[in-house]
């Protein structure tokens, strides 16, 4: 089998072009072999599905094993490299690119989920998101779905948009539910911390994701951890890269986020049921952080195509 080399990606939106219709691309290397790390970024969204064989996926400061059949997820700009042996592995690599194009809805539980694999905006990335990576419950059916995807994409038969998006979304499904059924696996973090301190700062993130809707005081939060309030908002900060109510206001607004995209409520409505006690607040910080108002973001997502097609 040829072997073939992987090129520098800092732009990968001029070389698949389809990215800004489509907002989805693939590239398929059967037999890919780097010997030596060689960082580099890229200007969207890289998911590294491995098919197979055994490497180490890099980062700075950090490595990974891997091992085929499962998912590394690169956010923008993260500097990453694959290293392999002199056999190689397969891997496929999928480029989105959501600021062109949303990405699909999915049912419930699995929507709320999603935004833990693929971060709605890029401000949303953390120390803990800046690569995630799962194994799948069910590989043979993650395979043959992303080798449908790729195909379709090269092959480019009548109605290939719509099958290639179809894919994608049943892709993703697979995914949320791998995570709901064997979780996430994040990025290192401090590795100072030793595996109490983690695995109480991890309970807490988790608590904070699934309990973002509740009025949460530090006080609280300190109780269920047994650590000191001070000492708890150090120590997480320095696990994720933000401080407790940065991390759940960046939590509820991905929320809200999903509610504005898949449902007509009034705004007010969808920002009290998201933990948001003031209407100006959340417009306020939903601003600041996403770009643009809730009002705008709702009329540009239902303006937008979609993954559906």
């Amino acid at each position: 089998m040829k072997k073939k080399k992987l090129t520098e990606r800092t732009g990968v939106r001029q070389r698949f072009p389809e990215l800004e219709s489509l907002g989805l691309a693939t590239e398929y290397f059967p037999c890919y072999v780097n010997e030596k790390p060689h960082l580099h970024g890229t200007d969207v969204i890289l998911l590294s599905f491995i098919i197979r064989g055994e490497a180490l996926h890099w980062m700075e400061g950090e490595q990974y094993r891997e091992a085929g059949v499962s998912l590394g997820v690169t956010h923008y700009g993260e500097r990453h490299t694959i290293v392999t042996g002199p056999e190689g592995i397969g891997i496929m690599n999928i480029y989105l690119n959501p600021e062109n194009r949303a990405l699909p809805t999915l049912p419930p539980p699995l929507s709320r989920v999603l935004p833990e694999l693929l971060p709605l905006h890029p401000c949303f990335k953390n120390q803990l998101n800046r690569i995630v990576r799962i194994s799948f419950e069910r590989p043979d059916e993650a395979l043959q779905l992303v080798m449908k995807m790729h195909c379709e994409l090269k092959e480019k038969h009548p109605g290939y948009r719509d099958a290639a998006l179809a894919c994608f979304k049943l892709f993703l499904i697979e995914c949320c539910r791998s995570i709901l059924s064997c979780g996430l696996r994040h990025a290192d973090t401090d590795t100072n911390q030793n595996s109490e301190a983690r695995g109480r700062l991890e309970f807490l993130r988790g608590y904070l994701d699934t309990n973002y809707q509740k009025q949460l005081r530090l006080e609280q939060l300190a109780k269920k951890t047994g650590l000191q309030k001070n000492y708890l908002c150090r120590v997480f900060k320095n696990y994720t890269g933000k401080s407790i109510f940065d991390y759940l206001l960046e939590r509820r607004l991905q929320s809200a986020m999903i509610s504005l995209r898949e449902r007509g409520d009034k705004i007010a409505s969808i920002a009290f049921e998201n933990g948001f006690q003031d209407l100006s607040f959340f417009n306020r910080k939903f601003r600041e952080i996403v770009g643009q108002t809730p009002s705008q973001y709702r009329r540009r997502q239902r303006n937008f195509p979609d993954f559906r097609g």
